[in-house]
């Protein structure tokens, strides 16, 4: 008899503790503006079996538009992406979605900003994990993909969503604009609210739209500034291709169809890393190792989606609605076979570059270095030209930056205010190019 009251003090003791953890949650976790705690509920509660399944970050949320796909595929489709989502996370979810669904058909995202090197044990930023692990249901799988999402150290904040905000207790205008938010018939139905003014918004099953455009007049990238794999990012010594593995075993046990692929960028991000194919090859030589079928759209033809034109993109990394529409119709036409890839996607990345030889596409930078001067290199899709920087400064004095050669690197000097004219001249034929540009 004692055995059996211990057990039964032991049970109210762990549902006495849920039950102020969820409280606590309630009042210190403002997830009122959440995308994807309103995406994992329709995941979730989805009346329509989800046949196509696109998963991966903010560029997957952002591209494709359910009502579109729905219609080019002629099957019920559904975006189960989330800012900054790792690939273990995409796995999470994808285990999540089948648990409910017959899925036929996974297109994993491959983009090259999380195939981040190391180990998941080691991370100490996990607001990436957090998103999408805060609303999955309770089950061994959660547990799984908390606890090797980060070091046992993290192990408490992970568990115990509240104690993140822990230190907003006291804060009682935040507690009760926290509860009043939850208290609306919009957050209690999980519906999106989109303000007056509002220029990104959530619209259904995980799209997440926004209104803005890249300007004609924009000239800085800091997106492009770098190259990519630096920290080990292109290599399979890493939990990120452990975890690319284990999605497509999990897709072969379960007899999902699975695509990998990447979503187009605006073509002088790109340029201005400077090594995008080594990056493309990296997952072309992985997906043939998997026998998974690799389609990379920032190869795409300009004929048919152009990544030079600012007005299909929200910045210098993700679509807008306007490209989310446009390249929902263009994916939807290629996998139902009606467009042929090798007629849309050229085989590399310099190819496609090499097809225009643009001189000068804008500057990637400025990244502020330690005394405040302001590292750039020009952004430039061509081979032929040599470069000339001058800093005209606001008090009308002048400054040669660098003088002409093939060296796109340059240095703003801390504090100057003022123009740039950066000259390009053809090496063969002594044509000059020049582009101004305010800073």
């Amino acid at each position: 008899m004692k055995v059996v009251k211990r057990i039964i003090a032991v049970i109210i003791a762990i549902c006495l503790f849920i039950a102020g953890a969820e409280l606590w949650k309630y009042i210190l976790i403002d997830d009122s503006r959440s995308y994807t705690r309103i995406m994992m509920h329709q995941l979730y509660e989805s009346d329509e079996n989800i046949d196509v399944l696109f998963v991966g970050s903010s560029h997957v949320y952002r591209t494709f538009i359910p009502e579109i796909t729905d219609k080019e595929f002629g099957v019920y489709t559904f975006n189960a992406g989330s800012s900054s989502q790792y690939m273990d996370g995409s796995f999470a979810v994808i285990k999540e979605a089948a648990k409910n669904n017959d899925i036929k058909h996974i297109f994993l995202e491959m983009y090259y900003g999380v195939a981040s090197g190391g180990t998941y044990s080691e991370r100490t930023g996990l607001t990436s994990t957090y998103i999408i692990s805060d609303y999955m249901r309770p089950s061994l799988d959660k547990v799984d993909y908390l606890v090797h999402a980060s070091d046992k150290e993290y192990w408490i904040n992970s568990f115990l969503i509240a104690k993140r905000n822990w230190s907003n207790f006291y804060d009682s205008t935040y507690v009760k604009n926290v509860i009043a938010a939850k208290q609306t018939d919009e957050y209690k139905n999980y519906e999106y609210v989109r303000n007056e003014g509002d220029v990104e918004y959530y619209v259904d099953r995980g799209f997440v739209a926004n209104d803005a455009e890249v300007s004609s007049d924009t000239h800085f990238n800091v997106t492009a500034y770098g190259e990519i794999g630096v920290g080990s990012i292109i290599s399979r010594d890493t939990d990120w291709y452990n975890s690319v593995v284990d999605i497509v075993d999990y897709c072969k046990a379960h007899d999902i169809e699975i695509t990998f692929f990447v979503t187009p960028e605006p073509e002088w991000t790109l340029v201005g890393k400077g090594n995008y194919d080594k990056y493309h090859e990296f997952i072309s030589d992985i997906s043939k190792d998997l026998e998974v079928d690799f389609y990379d759209f920032n190869l795409c033809k300009n004929e048919f989606f152009d990544t030079n034109d600012g007005t299909l993109f929200k910045d210098e990394d993700h679509l807008n609605t306007k490209g989310a529409e446009k390249f929902s119709v263009l994916f939807g036409q290629l996998f139902t076979g009606r467009l042929q890839m090798d007629d849309v996607l050229y085989d590399s990345f310099t190819e496609k570059i090499s097809s225009e030889n643009k001189a000068i596409y804008g500057i990637a930078g400025p990244v502020v270095d330690e005394n405040g001067n302001r590292k750039c290199s020009i952004i430039s899709g061509s081979n032929d030209y040599e470069y000339q920087v001058i800093e005209t400064k606001d008090d009308g004095s002048q400054e040669l930056l660098k003088d002409f050669d093939k060296n796109k690197d340059f240095v703003i000097p801390a504090g100057d205010t003022g123009k740039l004219t950066v000259v390009c001249r053809n090496i063969q034929t002594e044509e000059v190019e020049t582009m101004e540009i305010g800073f």
